[in-house]
């Protein structure tokens, strides 16, 4: 007795994610190359706000009159969240939905940076890192699942190749501009 193709569990409402090379459609993302270009430069842009904290961080402790281990803490209040939440996007994308994730991340990443706009103290960027990290840990496991259930599954490496240059790019620009 054979058994059909394997399928994967998806939450209630989401488009599956066959195995059997069956193209999946998600709004946005299925008609390419449009969608596709514009999901890259909103990759580009979440990206690009990354790049620019290293370069700055030496004026970052003169202005707010940190120590070197204070600096530290900037990474690490970045890093936390998003591993945190990281670990956790998955289950969190199958239960909203990429396209809700993905709108959530961008809040939290364009208010962590409004509020180190205005940060005055350890604290308040502390908090503005910290829901730059949570957004960008959104971002970045729902960007690679709505990559590759998207548009036609023989162009899911090039899609995500797209994507990753997308980044490093972002990262080398702004960290040149810095």
């Amino acid at each position: 007795m054979t058994e059909g193709p394997r399928r994967v569990p998806s939450a209630p409402g989401a488009p599956p994610f066959p195995s059997d090379g069956r193209r999946v459609s998600i709004p946005h993302l299925s008609r390419e190359p449009a969608a596709l270009g514009w999901f890259l430069v909103v990759a580009f842009l979440l990206n690009f706000g990354q790049g620019v904290y290293p370069p700055l961080l030496p004026e970052l402790v003169g202005a707010l009159g940190l120590s070197v281990a204070a600096a530290g803490l900037l990474g690490t209040a970045f890093g936390l969240p998003r591993a945190l939440l990281g670990l956790s996007a998955g289950p969190l994308v199958e239960r909203l939905g990429p396209t809700r994730m993905m709108h959530i991340g961008m809040a939290l990443v364009l208010a962590g940076t409004l509020v180190a706009v205005t940060a005055s103290s350890l604290a308040t960027m502390m908090l503005a890192r910290g829901l730059a990290g949570l957004g960008y840990g959104a971002t970045a496991v729902v960007s690679i699942i709505y990559l590759m259930r998207a548009g036609d599954p023989h162009r899911r490496t090039r899609r995500g190749n797209m994507y990753e240059c997308a980044l490093i790019t972002a990262n080398a620009v702004s960290g040149y501009l810095a």
